[in-house]
């Protein structure tokens, strides 16, 4: 299965690279430009493992959401946290 994240910014090209790594897809389910409550669907090697519910923007969702499966001493967890806070 190919991990997918809808493309919506320059940004997720980097959340589309760690999510393949990850074999994870991510699915909208309610999603708003800009800041809002942000609604994602998240498969893990093809099967619906959680729903996350996020205030920020589409991209923080997609980080929060991979941030579920990343270990705090993996390279990528820093550039996760960093798109969650805004940085």
């Amino acid at each position: 299965m190919t991990a997918t994240i809808p493309e919506t910014s320059a940004m997720n090209a980097q959340l589309a690279e760690i999510a393949a790594a990850k074999n994870i897809t991510l699915t909208d389910v309610r999603t708003l430009d800009g800041i809002g409550r942000q609604i994602v669907n998240i498969a893990k090697d093809g099967e619906h493992v959680h729903q996350l519910s996020h205030y920020g923007t589409r991209d923080q969702a997609y980080a929060q959401a991979l941030l579920g499966f990343t270990h705090d001493t993996e390279p990528e967890w820093k550039v996760l946290r960093a798109i969650v806070l805004g940085e």
